[in-house]
């Protein structure tokens, strides 16, 4: 009788060796797919390499640009495996990895829209009298988007890669649309509009060959484009420059930047020193900031990832 019970007890042992084998312990390295929290991911605060100086503030923060960080939550198979503790980033990044997330049935990794910490509008800097003539009077983002058919005039802009530049093209086309309320399938069934933000990005994309791949190279180098669109923060220290005119285009569009702690296993930061650091950089620091004037966190992610 010991001896069938002995027997029966290395066989289970047998198959949960071989199951531990193939699988890995259950929520550890190789475990299968869930989303009870489980991985081996140390969590992390992550801040956005788009916040330059800022994120000095946040001890010992992973420092990456935001569409990294997107795409490795959305390819994430749970908030263990996430590894992220929190995220300091401008624009509604959580809720774009959320929304993918949510769309194929994994569970959302942060439990709440998260704190607005600042914001800045996003702004078009243009050298004295370089204008496009239709934006004289106002500058409006068809204005600009029109004058972008033209090869001869130069426009700049935060690279295509962060978050300055999918919320300025976002922007753009709510702009052109009327409205930030549009949809990707509007973009898709507008040849009209597909054209005028192609020859938008064709401009955009032009600049670093002229010598103005950011907007510091731009106010230095007289020879380049005549305009650079960027948000607003980065252009706070020019007011009281004659060369130069800040405007904001219409329909106005704002980025807030927020820290938003994970559902699971997030840890709250401290605001103070954020603040600071998010004045020094020009941004207006107000609690519940919130991005405003641009399309939904779904059709900016199709954005980004069409571009």
């Amino acid at each position: 009788m010991i001896a069938r019970i002995l027997a029966f007890v290395a066989a289970v042992a047998m198959v949960f060796g071989a199951v531990v084998y193939r699988y890995g312990m259950p929520g550890g390295p190789g475990g299968a797919p869930d989303d009870s929290g489980g991985g081996t991911q140390t969590a992390l605060v992550v801040c956005a390499a788009e916040l330059g100086a800022v994120c000095d503030a946040v001890p010992a923060a992973v420092v990456e640009p935001a569409v990294d960080t997107a795409d490795r939550l959305i390819a994430a198979r749970n908030a263990g495996d996430a590894g992220v503790a929190g995220w300091l980033a401008p624009g509604p990044w959580p809720a774009m990895v959320d929304d993918a997330r949510t769309r194929t049935s994994r569970a959302r990794l942060f439990a709440s829209k998260g704190t607005g910490l600042a914001a800045a509008p996003i702004v078009a800097v243009a050298r004295r009298g370089q204008l496009p003539a239709a934006c004289t009077a106002e500058v409006t983002w068809k204005c600009l988007g029109d004058a972008a058919a033209q090869t001869s005039y130069g426009i700049g802009g935060d690279r295509p890669d962060t978050s300055g530049g999918l919320l300025l093209r976002a922007a753009a086309l709510s702009g052109f649309f009327g409205n930030a309320e549009w949809a990707t399938n509007d973009l898709e069934d507008n040849a009209d509009a597909q054209t005028w933000i192609a020859n938008l990005d064709a401009r955009l994309a032009a600049a670093p060959g002229f010598g103005a791949p950011s907007l510091d190279d731009f106010l230095v180098k007289p020879g380049t484009v005549k305009v650079f669109v960027t948000v607003g923060a980065a252009a706070a220290g020019i007011g009281g420059n004659v060369s130069f005119e800040v405007r904001t285009p219409t329909p106005a569009a704002t980025v807030a930047v927020s820290y938003t702690a994970s559902a699971r296993g997030g840890r709250q930061i401290d605001l103070e020193p954020v603040d600071t650091a998010l004045r020094a950089a020009g941004w207006k620091v107000q609690r519940n900031a919130q991005t405003e004037g641009l399309p939904s966190p779904g059709v900016l992610l199709a954005l980004q990832r069409s571009s």
